[in-house]
């Protein structure tokens, strides 16, 4: 399983803010989710990609795919833009 870490999301809420970018800006969809005490998960499909948007209170925020990955640099860079973060993880 490949994994792109979303470093400046740190929050539980900004589970649902990724989430609402992936759905809402990126035309994602999303067909499942779960919360845990610790962790929530949720998987999204768009054309033939699939990834899961992953929050754990230890390991953070992150992407993961099987297979093919070279879409998960691409989409994590447009959560964070979309949540006005730049590449240094600084709030725009």
């Amino acid at each position: 399983m490949k994994k792109h870490a979303l470093l400046e999301l740190e929050e539980w809420d900004d589970f649902d803010r990724a989430a609402k970018v992936l759905t809402q800006t990126l035309g994602w969809t999303e067909s499942q989710r779960v919360d845990g005490p610790d962790a929530r998960v949720g998987s999204f499909t768009k054309h033939d990609l699939h990834l899961w948007l992953v929050f754990d209170d230890v390991m953070g925020m992150a992407l993961k795919c099987e297979g093919d990955s070279s879409h998960l640099s691409e989409v994590g860079d447009a959560i964070l833009s979309a949540l006005n973060y730049d590449k240094g993880g600084n709030v725009n």
